[in-house]
């Protein structure tokens, strides 16, 4: 019953919604014939009618189709769908829905063909998703790219509420994994439960395809590397020394463990490929494009890096002859310069070049120009190539000529030059066709004569002359290839990209949208795409600066005055060169001349730009004449412009300002001085500092709508680079330089091998068991597992025969005049009249120049007012966007409310596939086509009029050039439609035929490629499949493109099918090999060349990435080399001289290295041995650069120098020191560079003690100033991340000083940390970043301030976890800038301004997000110690007993005092022993922590009633952001006693939020006082409110209602709380109250005041009363939960610190008692983890773990600790946090555990006992190791058994601790410290961890040694008598 009553709901809903579906329809007829009802029905009416009566009759009439007959029987899947969607499913869909469900369960596959709108994303593969994702079958939808978020939204729409499923977006890239193996695994964990929960995972081709690249690579690295360490282990064999042995060992353990991360990614990655092969369904949307033979190939390039063949002449001749392409339009060979021997006319041979240079100078643009004539040529963009045969027959020759010039007087041709080979015989060579050459004799001389080297050159010409230029010449720049722009290089993608894909040419996929992660594979057509982009874009302002700054660097290395230099020289004739190409092309340069009206307008007494779009409409509006112009500005603020009395009005505020005209200069191109440019290029740096800080403190929204001229400005005012681009730029020669100097030599390099997949992956059965396709305009051209396509019955008919009907595609043909350009088809679309255009379709992409937007707002000028609001168009998010007039960004078409009749739509190429914008039912559209098009996409870009056939109708608009091709194709003079038609039917004919090649090697590639899958994935063990070489090496295709010496006959398609199936064989079985030979044979029937020729290489997608590549970091390569592996030697006695050699010593400012653009200007005495560091490293072989480990510090007349030395040379020194050298200065030290450490005390020298009478290193402070700006220096250079405040306020203390800006230092470290190759770190996170981006000044300011808070905090706090809860006010755990501004405010009053304020919290948040963390505060304040620390002592450390510092979070009462309970060792007020030794509380002590309790508890009310103060003023002030404010403030308030309360009341601030209209607000305020105050005023008028809505038919909002039952619930909160501390206050404290405090306190567990009640009462009860009460387990309880609110709770300290005492009290009083009770398993248990806890966190604190101890000696219990091993022997205790996660971990059988710490991801191995860094790879041992508590336990346990006897011992002599201070003299320990070691070693400790200065060190007693934990420094110390 009920299942039938829920089946009729469901059937009589749907019906509604298709009744109402049917309704509109009728709605929208009766008006429509209302309208026509006056007046004469023409066609376009009666068509409207019809449409709209058709529509009608549709949905009258519409059933549901997957019932038959009677049946009563329904489908639910089709039911459930109708009913979430409210609309019926289609005949043809239901049955193409069966089809497709039943081919996938039985395994199979299919292919079939939707027309253009019937339903393919919003129906077909929703249904199929929902029927198929069942039975544990995973559901794939792959989809191109720029459909993803468009399916992705359409799923969530589907699947969001009734049919609940998740939507999962797979992403997958090479680069996943490389940082955290873990990464992979989420995939897999992500995929595995989409499996098991039936999600709906949407994803791309490029993901799926590279996973299972990364798989396979991940098994081919893994083979290498295993070689690797195989090759390595041989070389250990014949090494001797122990160095070189240990190098080896560790560069052994660093592979394999590489290898192991790699082993474990496989083995993620295979499990998926097996997941999906077994039991998947791929649905794929636009399957002809996913499965396009030459676009769907996704490639892998693997191996080393190596020259391509022929090196650099394979660029020489594509830049020499593809410049006789640019004759006509420059006038003369911009390469000539650098090819002079072409000029020099040396012999006969030379003679005749020189004459033939010169006549075909003036011959190719002659015949260029015919080209133009005569329409073979296309001008716009630029040169195009549009008919192959003119070439062949005009320009092929010509160009072979030019060529030939330059292969005549090459190098290589001198032998065949002396062999008497004339001109005409190399151009007869180059020129010839292949048969006719074959047979020539001039072929067997040339060839006879030239050697290999020319043999290749003149093969390589004959390439680029048949096949080469014509092909690069028939792509249009920025539609088929071109650069990336400025704004596309900042993306994240592109700049982790290799810098080929940065310098070089990239394919695109439609016009302005170059392919996300695409190169060119074949080098020669990269070189010819990239040397055109360059010469039609020119440079762009990176490739600029990159040439300025080498410039510069190239003329520092040269001699003689600046003007006189050969590369100045250069510099101002490329100017020349500038000048005169601007004049001749008209523009303005140098000479003062004004350029166009700008305004501006004045704001604070200055003058600011206004931004672009609002000075591109008041020049409209002054050429129209206008005189006012309105806009809408920042924040929708409506403001009007009068050009007549000059002002700016805000129309809301009425307030105005001036605005003026300016004229801006051009700017002058003899500004450009080469040695000044850097400095001149950053000369605005401060202007824009000034403006960004006046934009913070402007006063109304008139000033925001400045805020997009100051971004402007800051992007455009680049100072001379700007001028250098706009002169520079352009210029041919300019260009030609770069290319050949700066990036083809440095990046074009290829790599040997390539793993690639294609379509056959998604479409065959190797990666999905089953697979779905569906498209608009599918090919035949599928996969073969795929089978035919199936065709829907007469669509292509039907799409044939709309687009060819003149009826649909109105003639006549719009032919664009000859001097055509994309303004004038704009204009001539948009003022069109008869008929109205309401659509522009660019399929053609014509509209260059342009982006979308500003498309939209030249339309929008041009289109007329009276007709038109806005122009929608798609943004480069792939978002539907309008442009409305009057505004001045774009808006949301969704949100913009514009009819469609107002609206015109703007289809940039890209989105004229699979988008879909409604247009108005009678619609016209014009629609581009060009020559590059095909009949699908005609028909693609036509379907985007959804009404098509229906009302709707296009009008072609060609150009001449075109219409000049189609009539050469159709022999016709007059074109009409069909003539069209046939042409790009003709176009794809052409297409097919390349596809069809590439296609028949893909699929024959399969047939092995499936067998070799099939047999590596039969082995479980990613270490057995790399064994498999067949089958891996199946995968493996070459990548060299090799250049034949002599001409050949190229191979037939079925031969090269032949000759690839030969080398596969061996992976083959019988029925293989058949089949391949099958496909051979149908190939060699249907013919084709190999492959598609060039058509086949173009757009191969490459993820083309460094072996190693830097973490989130732009990729910087360097090639460098240790040109000098043999050692320099230098005599000892040069140390003492008056001058070190700076052959042998250079400073660090004068180091140069391949890549480095600029020097790092710094100051200080740095110095580098050319042993340790080559300077001007230019080698290309790429090494390693040695790392700064070893310094020498050398005494000198000049001042201390400090050098990096290398290995060896320590060795020499040391080696001469032991010898007794006299010639070794006894003043020298070498220290080792290690970290953070200082240069150390005399005790660590590694040459030993100094000769006392030598001349020691400057010892002033001065002096140790210098010594440490030069260490920082040296550990810059190191690229070391570990940098101290101080050390970072150091070190850019000295780059400042040198001139090095923060830009020349960031490009130095990218350049260096390339060159060192180390791990992948994001160094911008760590200090290092800091120091590159510090200014001194700033940091000087932000210390003094942090020295203030520090002085502040440490004389009101007892430690920075206090003041971190005052700062934390709504108790979340981190701290947010108006609580920390109120914070200062209120407790150190006046002491910080607001501006200090704001200074300090930037300071703390280092993450930039706006929340601090303790940690972050607790940083913040040891920056502002400046107390000393060790190693040389500061300007300000003359104090041998500095004040202690600030110490961390978790030190305790380190200064003593306080509100703790009890006291802590080193306070004044004694501790009592108790009969056992264990320490107890004070009496008194425990009735003043009750006084402070109930003042705490009292301080609830008194806080809440004050924030209620605060809430209603700001409700009286209608200040929304104040009242959330307080209302966060109040759920701060007892956040840890009533946790209840806090969440409800953040459930009424975030509801709070959602109140958007001062209604609404009003509403939930006056509500939230109501509530909370029981005032009956504000409850009366509550009721008015709510009276008056229920009369309107107006429900109150939602929020408020929810927020007054969440208040509510605060509220009864607050008063239970209450009303329990007061019973619980009026128990008696005795035994009796003890079990209902403990459930009070059991109930409560977060509360710490309840905690310390129990314990007090405890404490009251004698020892035996507490423990049969329970009160060892009450304790033990208390003792857990105040460890787990430490750092969080207030009070938390004094519950650990009593419960410890308490217990220790009930064990000594009722011993036998009390153990029984510890003893039960479950009671020791949570003691054990109790006493870790203590021993973690309070291991600073001896009186504590005396007390923990005498319990643990008591239960013979052993505390145990784990360790780590940082250097040999050198073990130090874990972290707090990782101790107590080895624990856990270990309690529950867990074989490793994983945390993070400072930053970096670690595994601990509790099997193999080993510490991991992920990131790095690096694996340390571990250990577990006792505690040492017997000497404790034997002092607190001596007289245990026997009460009368106390121990007797002799008191020790007064002393006092001392540390050295590294330079003879000793330090004095803190007070506090000092009392902390007096005890400890009283209490028979071997070591104590103490906290000084904010830093944490390890005292050994045994070793009478000071550690610093952090360092790893070690110091004497020593105990002093008083």
């Amino acid at each position: 019953s009920i299942e039938r009553d829920v089946l009729g709901l469901m059937l009589r809903t749907s019906r509604v919604a298709q009744a109402q579906l049917a309704l509109g329809a009728l709605q929208d007829l009766k008006k429509t014939v209302t309208k026509y009802s006056a007046g004469h029905l023409d066609d376009v009416a009666c068509k409207e009618l019809e449409t709209l009566a058709g529509r009608v009759a549709m949905f009258v009439a519409s059933c549901r189709n997957y019932t038959s007959g009677g049946d009563p029987e329904v489908a639910p899947g089709f039911l459930l769908f109708e009913y979430v969607t409210g609309f019926l499913v289609r005949k043809q869909q239901v049955d193409l829905i069966r089809r497709f469900t039943d081919t996938a369960s039985d395994g199979g596959s299919l292919v079939a063909q939707m027309i253009m709108g019937a339903g393919k994303t919003t129906c077909i593969a929703p249904m199929l998703t929902l029927l198929l994702g069942n039975g544990g079958r995973l559901v794939l939808n792959v989809v191109p790219k720029a459909l993803l978020a468009q399916t992705r939204n359409v799923m969530r729409k589907m699947f969001g509420q009734i049919l609940a499923k998740r939507v999962v977006t797979l992403t997958f890239s090479r680069m996943m994994g490389q940082a955290d193996p873990f990464d992979v695994q989420l995939v897999k964990q992500q995929l595995f439960d989409a499996q098991r929960d039936a999600a709906v995972v949407c994803s791309t081709p490029a993901a799926i395809k590279s996973m299972f690249l990364r798989h396979l690579e991940l098994l081919q690295l893994n083979f290498l590397q295993t070689s690797m360490i195989d090759r390595l282990k041989n070389e250990r064999q014949k090494v001797r020394d122990s160095v070189g042995r240990e190098r080896l060992n560790r560069r052994i353990k660093d592979v394999a463990k590489e290898v192991e991360g790699n082993r474990v990614m496989a083995g993620f990655l295979g499990e998926v490929v097996d997941m999906l092969r077994q039991n998947s369904c791929a649905l794929i949307d636009e399957v002809d494009l996913v499965l396009h033979p030459l676009k769907s190939e996704l490639n892998f390039p693997i191996g080393n890096f190596e020259m391509y063949d022929l090196g650099n002449e394979r660029w020489n001749l594509a830049v020499h002859l593809l410049d006789a392409v640019f004759l006509k339009s420059e006038g003369h060979a911009a390469a000539g310069n650098f090819y002079p021997e072409i000029r020099d006319g040396d012999g006969r041979l030379g003679a005749d070049v020189v004459e033939r240079i010169s006549q075909l100078e003036k011959e190719i643009p002659e015949v260029v120009q015919t080209g133009y004539e005569m329409l073979m040529l296309q001008k716009q963009p630029h040169l195009v190539l549009l008919s192959r045969p003119w070439y062949d027959s005009n320009l092929r020759s010509l160009l072979a000529k030019w060529l030939a010039c330059w292969l005549a007087t090459h190098a290589e041709a001198k032998a065949a030059r002396e062999s008497g080979v004339s001109l005409d015989d190399i151009t007869q060579f180059l020129s010839s066709d292949l048969p006719d050459l074959l047979g020539f004799a001039v072929q067997r001389k040339l060839e006879e004569i030239s050697g290999p080297f020319l043999g290749k050159l003149l093969t390589l010409g004959r390439e680029w002359l048949f096949n080469l230029v014509p092909h690069v010449l028939s792509k249009i720049d920025r539609v088929q290839y071109g650069l990336l722009t400025e704004q596309e290089l900042a993306t994240e993608e592109n700049q982790k990209a290799p810098s080929s894909r940065r310098l070089l040419a990239v394919p695109f996929v439609a016009k302005d949208k170059p392919s996300p992660a695409a190169e060119f594979a074949q080098p020669d057509v990269l070189i010819g795409f990239s040397v055109l982009a360059y010469r039609y874009e020119g440079l762009r302002l990176s490739d600029t600066v990159q040439a300025l700054h080498f410039l510069q660097m190239k003329a520092g290395r040269e001699s003689g005055p600046w003007s006189a230099r050969p590369t100045c020289m250069m510099f101002e004739r490329w100017k020349e060169l500038a000048s005169k190409r601007y004049k001749e092309k008209g523009a303005k340069i140098s000479g003062g001349g004004l350029g166009p009206l700008s305004w501006e307008v004045q704001l604070d007494d200055e003058w600011k730009p206004l931004p672009k779009t609002m000075t591109e409409l008041l020049r409209d509006a002054k050429e129209r004449r206008e005189t006012k112009v309105q806009f809408n500005g920042f924040g929708g603020q409506p403001y009007e412009i009068d050009l007549e009395e000059m002002t700016q009005t805000n129309l809301r505020s009425k307030k105005s300002r001036k605005i003026r005209e300016v004229e801006v200069k051009e700017k002058r191109s003899d500004e450009l001085k080469l040695p000044e440019l850097q400095a001149l290029s950053t000369g605005s740096d401060r202007k824009k500092k000034k403006d960004k800080d006046k934009a913070a403190e402007a006063e109304d929204d008139a000033e925001a709508v400045i805020d997009d001229a100051k971004k402007e400005a800051e992007k455009e005012d680049l100072g001379h680079a700007e001028v250098a681009v706009e002169i520079l730029g352009p210029v041919p020669e300019i260009i030609l330089w770069y290319l050949l100097t700066m990036v083809f030599d440095s990046v074009l390099r290829q790599q040997p091998y390539k793993l690639s997949a294609t379509g056959q992956e998604l479409g065959s059965s190797m990666l999905f068991s089953s697979r779905i396709g569906f498209s608009g305009t599918p090919s035949s051209l599928l996969p073969e597992e795929l089978g035919q396509c199936l065709f829907e019955a007469e669509n292509e008919g039907e799409i044939l025969s709309v687009l060819s009907d003149e009826h649909h595609v109105v003639p006549p043909l719009v032919e664009m005049p000859a001097a055509w350009s994309p303004e004038s088809i704009l204009e001539c679309v948009a003022t069109s009249t008869d008929p109205v255009f309401h659509c522009l379709i660019d399929t053609g992409a014509l509209v260059m120049g342009y982006t979308n937007e500003e498309v939209a707002r030249r339309l929008l000028r041009m289109l007329p007012e009276d007709q038109f609001d806005g122009v929608a168009f798609y943004d480069d998010a792939d978002s539907p966007m309008v442009l409305l007039r009057g505004a001045s960004r774009p808006a949301l078409l969704s949100e913009s409310g514009v009819p469609m009749e107002r609206r015109f739509t703007f289809f940039d190429q890209v989105h004229t596939t699979g988008t879909d914008t409604k247009q108005p039912l009678q619609a016209f559209a014009a629609l581009t086509v060009s020559a590059a098009m095909t009949f699908r996409d005609y028909a693609q870009g036509a379907w985007r009029m959804r009404g098509l056939g229906k009302g709707q109708k296009l009008r072609m608009l060609m150009t001449p050039e075109l219409v000049k091709k189609v009539q050469g194709v159709v022999h016709s003079d007059s074109l009409v439609l069909r003539d069209i038609v046939a042409f790009l039917l003709s176009n794809g004919f052409d297409s097919e035929g390349k596809q069809f090649a590439a296609l028949q090697l893909q699929n024959l590639a399969t047939t092995w490629r499936k067998h070799a899958l099939n047999s590596l994935l039969d082995k479980q063990d990613p270490k057995d499949r790399e064994k498999m070489r067949p089958e891996m090496e199946a995968f493996l295709e070459s990548l060299r493109f090799p250049v034949e010496d002599k001409v050949r006959q190229s191979l037939a398609l079925h031969e090269k099918m032949r000759a690839l199936a030969d080398q596969q064989a061996k992976v083959m079985s019988s029925d293989e090999t058949a089949h391949c030979e099958e496909l051979i044979a149908a190939a060699a029937e249907g013919g084709g060349d190999e492959g598609g020729g060039l058509g086949a290489e173009i757009t191969r997608q490459q993820e083309k990435e460094q072996e190693k590549q830097q973490e989130k970091e732009k990729e910087v390569e360097v090639h460098v080399g240790r040109e000098r592996e043999k050692e320099i030697p230098w005599p000892l006695k040069m140390l003492s001289s008056s001058a070190l050699p700076e052959q042998v010593f250079f400073k660090l400012a004068d180091f140069r290295m391949s890549g480095l653009k600029t020097q790092l200007n710094c100051s200080g005495s740095a110095l580098i041995s050319s042993n340790h560091t080559c300077n001007d490293l230019t080698s290309l072989s790429a090494r390693r650069m040695k790392s700064v480990n070893i310094l020498l510090v050398v005494p000198h007349t000049s001042g201390t120098k400090t050098v990096s030395l290398s290995l060896a040379e320590a060795a020499a020194l040391r080696r001469a020191r032991h010898l007794r050298s006299e010639e070794l200065s006894g003043g020298c030290t070498m220290w080792l560079c290690s970290h953070s450490e200082k240069v150390p005390e005399i005790s660590k020298n590694l040459l030993g003690n100094s000769d006392p009478g030598a001349e020691a290193a400057d010892p002033s402070v001065l002096g140790a100033r210098r010594m440490e700006a030069a260490r920082c220096l040296l550990r810059f250079f190191n690229c070391d991340l570990d940098f101290r405040p101080d050390e970072v306020v150091v070190c850019v203390q000295a780059v400042e000083a040198g001139g090095a800006a923060p830009k020349q230092r960031q490009h130095f470290i990218e350049t260096v940390l390339g060159a060192r190759r180390r791990d992948t770190c994001a160094w911008r996170d760590t200090p290092l970043g800091d120091v590159v981006r510090g200014d001194s000044k700033k940091l000087q300011a932000k210390q003094r301030l942090a020295q203030k808070l520090h002085d502040l905090v440490l004389k009101d706090f007892r430690s920075a976890g206090e003041f971190f809860q005052k700062l934390d006010i709504n108790g979340d755990g981190v701290v947010q800038m108006d609580e920390f501004q109120k914070t200062l405010k209120k407790h150190f009053a006046g002491a910080f301004s607001a501006g200090d304020a704001r200074e300090l919290f930037h300071a703390a948040d280092t993450t930039g997000e706006g929340n601090v963390t303790i940690h972050d505060i607790n940083q913040l304040i040891l920056f502002g110690d400046t107390t000393g620390s060790e190693g040389f002592p500061s300007s300000d450390a003359s104090d041998p007993n500095p004040d202690p510092a600030y110490p961390t979070a978790d030190v305790h009462d380190i200064a003593g005092g306080g509100d703790s309970p009890f006291p802590a060792a080193g306070m004044d007020e004694p501790s009592s022993p108790s009969p056992s030794g264990a320490f107890v509380i004070p009496l008194e002590r425990g009735q003043r922590l009750l006084a402070e309790l109930d003042a705490h508890i009292a301080g609830f009310g008194k806080k809440r009633a004050h924030i209620f103060t605060e809430l209603c003023a700001a409700h009286d002030k209608k200040d929304k952001k104040a009242f959330l404010s307080s209302l966060r403030e109040l759920c701060g308030v007892a956040s840890s006693e009533i946790p209840e309360a806090r969440g409800a009341l953040m459930e009424v601030v975030d509801l709070g939020q959602q109140c958007e209209s001062d209604h609404e607000v009003f509403l939930f305020q006056l509500s939230f006082l109501a509530q909370v105050l029981d005032d009956p005023v504000r409850q009366s008028e509550l009721e008015d409110l709510y009276i008056a809505a229920d009369d309107a038919g107006e429900p109150m909002p939602e929020a408020v209602s929810k927020a007054a039952k969440f208040l509510a619930k605060a509220i009864a909160a607050w008063k239970e709380f209450d009303g329990t501390w007061s019973e619980l206050r009026s128990l008696p404290q005795s035994e009796s109250s003890i079990p209902t405090l403990a459930s009070q306190a059991g109930e409560h567990r977060t509360s710490a005041v309840l905690q310390l009640l129990l314990l007090e009462c405890l404490h009251r009860s004698s020892p035996g009363g507490a423990s049969e009460n329970g009160g060892v387990a009450l304790a033990v309880s208390a003792l857990l939960q105040g460890l787990a609110q430490l750092g969080k709770e207030s009070q938390a300290d004094n519950v650990v610190e009593w419960a410890i005492f308490e217990l220790a009290r009930v064990v000594s009083g009722a011993r036998e008692v009390a153990l029984a009770q510890l003893r039960d398993p479950d009671s020791l248990s949570r003691f054990s983890q109790a006493a870790a806890g203590v021993w973690d966190s309070k291991r600073d604190d001896v009186s504590i773990l005396r007390a923990i101890c005498y319990v643990l000696n008591a239960l013979e219990l052993k505390v145990t600790k784990w360790q780590v091993e940082l250097k040999e022997d050198d073990w130090r205790d874990m972290g707090s946090e990782a101790q107590l996660l080895i624990r856990q971990s270990k309690e529950r059988g867990e074989p490793s555990v994983c945390f993070r710490t400072r930053g970096f991801p670690y595994e601990i191995d509790l099997v193999k006992f080993t510490q991991t860094n992920l990131q790095t790879t690096k694996a340390r041992p571990i250990r577990e190791v006792e505690v040492e508590v017997g000497a404790l336990g034997d002092a607190t346990d001596a007289t245990a058994d026997e009460p009368g006897v106390s121990p007797v011992s002799a008191a020790p002599a007064p002393h006092k601790w001392q540390v050295s201070n590294g330079r003879g003299g000793w330090w004095d320990f803190p007070a506090d410290i000092d009392a902390q070691l007096q005890e400890a070693k009283a209490a028979g400790f071997c070591s104590l961890t103490v906290v000084i200065r904010g830093h944490e060190y390890e005292v050994s007693f045994d070793r009478m040694t000071q550690k610093n934990l952090s360092t790893g420094t070690e110091r004497t110390i020593q105990t002093c008598d008083l």
